[in-house]
């Protein structure tokens, strides 16, 4: 893996800890991505994907097969 791909795994990650919403997409990431580092380089959603699988606190919740991924806060969607 190189350095710049490990930077943005860690940038990605730590929007992901901070977000302050119960469910989000992509958009939502992205939108904070440009907000805290610009738009040098903005991450794909297959990139988004694959750092949200592997994150604790987020899981897929609806859209799946649209496109349009929405994902909820582990533990607000173990207590629904």
């Amino acid at each position: 893996m190189s350095k710049r791909n490990h930077t943005n795994r860690d940038r990605a990650r730590r929007i992901l800890d901070t977000l302050d919403r119960v469910e989000i997409t992509y958009d939502h990431v992205k939108n904070a991505w440009i907000d805290l580092y610009g738009v040098g380089y903005l991450p794909s959603n297959a990139f988004l994907s694959s750092c949200l699988k592997v994150h604790d606190d987020w899981i897929p919740v609806s859209g799946i097969r649209s496109g349009k991924v929405t994902y909820k806060r582990r533990a607000t969607a173990a207590s629904d």
